[in-house]
């Protein structure tokens, strides 16, 4: 049972990672309206939305590796 709820996991985070992938610059865009740094202007706003958006999915794509890792010791 415990092999199945992993692999609805591993399933929902590839989903996840799918859907942020596919969708990333209307995602940025939205974090970047959200973001008002004021030594910055829209475009680097913007980039930088794009860079926290690419290292999320970078984190999330690692939980897997983690939960592995740890149920190993």
């Amino acid at each position: 049972m415990k092999s199945f709820f992993d692999y609805l996991k591993k399933l929902a985070i590839q989903m996840v990672v799918n859907e942020l992938k596919d969708n990333s610059d209307k995602f940025a865009k939205k974090i970047a309206d959200k973001c008002e740094i004021p030594l910055l202007n829209e475009k680097q706003e913007a980039e930088l939305a794009s860079k926290l958006l690419d290292g999320i999915i970078e984190l999330i794509e690692d939980l897997p590796e983690k939960d592995l890792k740890d149920t190993k010791k």
